[in-house]
């Protein structure tokens, strides 16, 4: 029962009938599990590119998926929210978001750096870690960061290629309280509360740990938000 989880006990981030399947995969991998879905609905239920076991393991272990620029080779695989999922042979790219309704989704994208917030950092000897939302770790050599800042990391090797500061003006999108799914801009920021300037142009409260700054005039993704 270690690789599944009843449809009914899954998070309510996932789009899956709970009422046709007694289990679902479960996810493996570094994200909160209300945060990813495995690779296998991923593929099954949101990109209908299979039906059966079989096909999954066809499409991971032979045309291959990368997920953040790595192939991956477990159909369970957590792919969780920022991340970029790509199959190549098909020429597809998505990256992973959350929709106004809280629920898990995918957006067609062209991004070639990964968006990712500082939840945390850590001293390494003479050196800084910082902790990136998703369950990243990135070692820097000089410490200009704060948690709740944004960085954008190259898939390649995983270097900070910009910093973006959560700040009054940027762009930020909610992933959590009444405003989920939402993008805005920061309009003020009042210790662990922030107000927001809504896409409709009114402003809301909400709190620091529900943004993520996701560009500094624009959004970086949302682009086919709901």
């Amino acid at each position: 029962m270690k690789n599944r989880l009843k449809s009914i006990a899954a998070p309510k981030s996932w789009s899956i009938k709970r009422k046709k399947n007694i289990w679902t995969t479960k996810p493996k991998g570094s994200h909160k599990i209300e945060h990813c879905l495995p690779i296998a609905i991923i593929l099954r239920d949101h990109l209908k590119h299979a039906k059966s076991r079989k096909e999954l393991k066809n499409i991971v272990y032979r045309k291959g998926v990368l997920v953040d620029n790595r192939r991956i080779k477990d159909i369970r695989y957590g792919t969780g929210i920022m991340d970029i999922i790509e199959i190549p042979e098909i020429k597809e790219k998505y990256v992973v978001l959350v929709d106004k309704k809280g629920k898990l989704c995918l957006e067609k994208t062209e991004l070639k750096l990964k968006i990712a917030k500082i939840i945390g950092k850590k001293k390494i000897g003479k050196k800084m870690q910082l902790n990136l939302f998703g369950g990243k770790n990135v070692i820097i050599e000089k410490d200009n960061f704060k948690v709740g800042d944004t960085v954008l990391l190259d898939l390649n090797d995983y270097g900070i290629k910009e910093h973006i500061k959560l700040a009054e003006g940027v762009s930020c999108m909610l992933l959590g309280g009444s405003h989920m799914g939402e993008f805005g801009k920061i309009r003020k920021i009042e210790g662990n509360k922030i107000i927001v300037t809504g896409e409709d142009g009114s402003d809301f409260e909400t709190l620091k740990k529900f943004v993520y700054v996701v560009g500094k005039d624009t959004p970086l993704v949302g682009a086919n938000k709901k």
